[in-house]
């Protein structure tokens, strides 16, 4: 249960940081065993994509990235929709465009956070569930700045420089601060 506050904390203090104008989604999928961690990028504008999977040292493009991305999706399950039982202990709750989705089943602990970010249209959405697969998150960033979409890419880990440049020029977000 603690992973899954730690995720809502982080949704909560994103909201600070909303990004107003749209451009690009980023996504991670990632596992508490830290070895598995996919961060994904797609250019709203022209539809260029790159990934990054911590087990490789070189990024994926376009078509590779789409598959690295959904290989990854799959991996930890979060391809199928969550089995609801009507015993389970749930709580769903919709505020201000916040919706929070939560179920224990047993030692099974599930939560989706959707939150609107800023004014222009963005949403941050997190799927966090800790079953007996372990602790994984999927965590998606939707129509992002420009300037948000560079620090996502610096902040990646196992990345090299070169790497992350080849990602940002491939994304069109080589130039700019």
């Amino acid at each position: 249960m603690r992973f899954i506050f730690a995720i809502a904390a982080a949704v909560l203090l994103a909201a600070a940081a909303a990004p107003t104008s749209p451009r690009y989604d980023m996504v991670v999928v990632a596992a508490d065993d830290e070895d598995d961690v996919v961060q994904y990028v797609r250019n709203l504008d022209n539809g260029a994509t790159a990934a990054f999977w911590n087990h490789g040292a070189d990024p994926a493009y376009d078509a590779d990235a789409e598959a690295m991305l959904d290989a990854a999706v799959r991996r930890h399950g979060f391809d199928r929709p969550a089995e609801r039982q009507a015993n389970a202990d749930r709580v769903k709750l919709s505020l201000f465009g916040l919706k929070i989705d939560v179920e224990e089943k047993g030692a099974d602990e599930n939560a989706v956070i959707t939150m609107p970010l800023g004014f222009g249209g963005g949403t941050l959405t997190v799927d966090a569930r800790d079953d007996a697969d372990g602790e994984r998150a999927l965590v998606t960033i939707e129509k992002a700045k420009a300037k948000d979409a560079r620090e996502f890419i610096d902040d990646i880990d196992g990345a090299s420089r070169d790497a992350r440049a080849a990602m940002k020029a491939h994304l069109g977000l080589d130039g700019g601060k």
